[in-house]
């Protein structure tokens, strides 16, 4: 099975302008520790995240409507959980 030279160019180019395409569109990610904040910083996008998800913050009147078998309501606009997003999440 003799290829010739050029097919085997050709195929080493096109693995190599693949690979270098797919790491364009798919960078990895890397988080550091924003200061002494507990969230983190992607150094791949200077975003800010939570690396977990918070709970809901309820109050005593919001514990008695989820016991009464209501929604809690809707947190303040300016709740952190609402406003930075979760790491990874796009």
């Amino acid at each position: 099975m003799k290829h010739p030279l050029w097919q085997i160019g050709a195929g080493g180019v096109l693995c190599v302008g693949l690979g270098f395409l797919l790491g364009r569109t798919n960078p990895p990610h890397h988080y550091q520790q924003f200061g002494q904040s507990k969230y983190l910083i992607d150094t791949t996008t200077g975003v800010l995240c939570m690396p977990f998800p918070e709970g809901p913050n309820l109050t005593a009147l919001d514990t008695f409507r989820v016991a009464a078998g209501l929604a809690p309501q809707d947190p303040p606009p300016n709740d952190p959980a609402t406003i930075v997003p979760r790491c990874g999440a796009k």
